[in-house]
């Protein structure tokens, strides 16, 4: 939530921000202050937690779910908010923070996000115009290897640890009864309330190396070489004319064009998706 929440303050609209929000940490018995999401002990928490617009939570929030926003093929009935809707002038942040291990992230303990999966999902986004450029942030445990997959070009991305590595959570909260946040999004989140910073031309490589400089249990893992010429602005800040969202009618005359130019989806999504 405390990137959701930075988006926010620094002026993404929720129609540019798709929310999938597995498990909600404000309604936990455990929450002596619902409606509150703490970062911080004694009483820190995120303001505008009332203004929060969720699009995939609880069991929607899934593997295949994951799949099918990223590919575009989420299915008749959904809401404008749930579809990408990008183009190929696009720049896609995709954060994925949760339980995870060698190549894979959890979702309730019921499916399993592969790396294989995410790296032909970025492949096939950038090969029929999704995006132009994608960054990929991960905060799990063994992060890395959830991008190691990922083979195509446009892309940048930093892990919070590396293969056979943990990740670990900060401040803990005797009255909530459990630990607030990760150390990497926590260090993200910081890094993301100096305004003046990205108004400067603050990079992706700037924020990692801020991250790093940080006491972090775990050791963050990026590309340097993707990463350097990374404007934070083109991904964490709204340019001036949003893109339009797109009906769903819209969107399947655009998949059938693509299949007429001979470019479908590969035997990954009809082995994943049908």
């Amino acid at each position: 939530m405390t990137l959701y929440h930075s988006l926010k303050r620094l002026g993404m609209p929720d129609s540019r921000i798709i929310l999938m929000h597995a498990d909600c940490a404000t309604c936990d018995p455990r929450t002596y202050r619902p409606g509150k999401t703490f970062y911080r002990p004694n009483d820190v928490y995120l303001d505008s937690d009332t203004d929060v617009e969720i699009d995939y939570r609880d069991m929607e929030v899934n593997a295949e779910s994951v799949m099918r926003v990223l590919t575009g093929n989420v299915g008749y009935g959904a809401a404008s908010s749930q579809v990408l809707g990008s183009d190929s002038e696009s720049n896609v942040l995709l954060f994925l923070t949760g339980h995870g291990g060698d190549s894979f992230l959890k979702f309730h303990d019921q499916s399993e996000l592969m790396a294989a999966d995410l790296g032909a999902a970025v492949e096939y986004m950038t090969m029929v115009g999704m995006c132009k450029r994608v960054l990929v942030v991960l905060d799990t445990c063994q992060a890395s290897t959830m991008y190691e997959d990922i083979r195509t070009h446009g892309w940048a991305g930093a892990a919070s640890s590396k293969r056979d590595q943990s990740s670990y959570a900060l401040n803990s909260d005797s009255r909530v009864g459990t630990f607030l946040i990760d150390e990497f999004s926590h260090h993200m989140f910081e890094f993301l309330k100096r305004n003046k910073a990205i108004e400067d031309g603050a990079t992706f490589d700037d924020m990692i190396s801020y991250i790093m400089s940080r006491k972090m249990s775990s050791e963050v893992q990026f590309d340097q070489s993707r990463s350097r010429n990374v404007a934070l602005k083109d991904f964490f800040v709204p340019h001036v004319q949003a893109a339009q969202p797109v009906s769903l009618n819209n969107h399947r005359s655009w998949q059938q064009q693509q299949q007429q130019k001979g470019i479908a989806s590969s035997d990954v999504w009809r082995r994943k998706l049908v």
